[in-house]
């Protein structure tokens, strides 16, 4: 089975010799790297498809938004979104 990259467990073997583990991300520079990359694919699929289909997508992910929030309870998210 092929994961894909961010699915990967890293193992020591990828950090150079004598190189410190790296700590793990807060939430919010977490997010903020969701949000850098966001706008990087953002103009990538605006320069694909152009403005007015990319306003329809997300006009349309923004409904899925609102009516993932009222039907997934908190706890899961935080529990389960976690992992990911």
């Amino acid at each position: 089975m092929h994961l894909p990259m961010q699915a990967r467990p890293r193992s020591p073997a990828h950090r150079p010799a004598g190189a410190a583990p790296q700590p793990a991300l807060t939430p919010a520079r977490r997010l903020a790297v969701r949000f850098m990359l966001l706008g990087a694919a953002l103009e990538v699929v605006a320069a694909a498809v152009g403005e007015t289909a990319l306003g329809h997508f997300l006009t349309v992910k923004r409904g899925e938004l609102v009516t993932y929030e009222t039907h997934v309870h908190p706890w899961e998210r935080e529990t389960y979104l976690e992992i990911v």
